[in-house]
């Protein structure tokens, strides 16, 4: 998850060629996506949803990455 909030594309796309999932949660429940949608690169984004990241999963507050992202776009 660190390589997804840090936004940098080609390690993600790396690390997936390499066997690394998108289910994986984090201490709040929250998924790879979640932290993509509140990074400031859209294009991981983007390459993330092409990947088949899921964007229904829903974290321990029961929020999902595109409620996440559609509250940080009313910022």
């Amino acid at each position: 998850m660190l390589a997804v909030t840090m936004g940098k594309v080609e390690l993600v796309q790396n690390l997936r060629k390499l066997g690394a999932s998108y289910e994986l949660r984090d201490r709040s429940g929250s998924t790879a996506m979640h932290w993509a949608c509140l990074g400031k690169n859209p294009q991981l984004v983007d390459w993330m949803l092409q990947d088949g990241a899921s964007t229904s999963e829903t974290n321990d507050l029961g929020r999902t990455p595109l409620m996440l992202l559609g509250a940080k776009i009313l910022q």
